[in-house]
């Protein structure tokens, strides 16, 4: 739907001279401000249509075609998809935002407490100790080289403080607390990953901002099916990890070889060694992201 193009030849955004629809210096429609509600709606709906023709079209290649997105983008042909970081932000609210009202299930676990009442009870409990008291007597009953570091002493203070205020949900709003701060520790771990990648693969054909790309994309695939899980595992009482980190380990392989042309050989041992290294720095990211949403209570 087009709009009446505005007598004055002047840009009401930049003030530039405007001879046809379009501002030559800064791209603006020099058509009238004010619309109708009809020509509002309009805009919306085109604009939504336009969003889910791109989204579709991006979401198909990512899920089916592994490394095709990152190959158009590094070859210049992105007007069809949408901006990786684009796309990485929103599927990503979508998953936190599930990650947080989905409750954590463990399929062996509910069988058991669906057996056992006492111990659906006990499971929710964060530690075996009632108070801060109780440990610290037990700790000083033993030998010296027995008890637990002074670092794990600090952190079961921690963790028992909090399981005394929020008796059976302690473990709960841990797992909400944590969960707060994971988008930016995936935003943190994308360059990361992306170093992975620059560390294996020659610098002189690729730019480190490719394996940023590559990294956008191979993550968003991540939080895709992490989604379709969440929401199986919700379903099914199931555990899909070991499952899911299979179907990733695939679509790496698949992604580095379209992306990088090295050989199966290569690409298969390449992403063996990047999966570790990255599995480690999760690891490390992950453990220090406990201990500080500990330490911030």
């Amino acid at each position: 739907m087009q709009h009446l193009l505005r007598k004055e030849k002047i840009c009401l955004n930049c003030g530039h001279a405007v001879e046809e629809r379009f501002c030559p210096h800064c791209g603006q429609e020099n058509v009238e401000p004010r619309e109708r509600f009809s020509e509002l709606a309009g805009h919306f709906i085109a604009d939504l249509l336009h969003f889910d023709t791109q989204f579709f079209s991006t979401i198909r290649y990512l899920l089916f075609k592994p490394g095709y997105l990152t190959l158009e983008y590094i070859r210049g042909r992105r007007k069809a998809y949408l901006h990786p970081i684009r796309m990485y932000l929103f599927i990503s609210v979508v998953y936190f935002f599930l990650a947080s009202v989905i409750p954590m299930r463990n399929s062996h676990i509910i069988i058991e407490m669906n057996k056992n009442p006492q111990m659906a009870n006990e499971v929710k409990t964060l530690l075996p100790y009632a108070t801060i008291r109780q440990y610290d007597s037990i700790q000083e009953s033993l030998p010296s080289k027995n008890r637990d570091p002074r670092m794990i002493q600090l952190m079961m203070h921690r963790l028992l403080a909090l399981q005394m205020q929020y008796g059976n949900h302690a473990a709960e709003v841990l797992r909400e607390r944590i969960l707060h701060h994971i988008p930016q520790v995936m935003f943190f771990l994308l360059p990361l990953f992306a170093l992975l990648l620059e560390l294996h693969f020659s610098r002189k054909k690729y730019y480190f901002s490719d394996h940023i790309i590559f990294s956008l994309h191979f993550h968003i695939f991540y939080f895709l099916l992490s989604i379709v899980a969440l929401l199986l595992e919700s379903l099914l009482s199931a555990n899909l990890f070991m499952l899911m980190s299979l179907l990733l380990w695939i679509y790496l392989i698949l992604a580095l070889r379209s992306v990088y042309q090295n050989s199966w050989f290569k690409t298969i041992l390449k992403s063996i060694s990047i999966g570790f290294l990255y599995s480690i720095i999760i690891g490390l990211v992950l453990a220090g992201l406990f201990a500080w949403t500990l330490a911030i209570g």
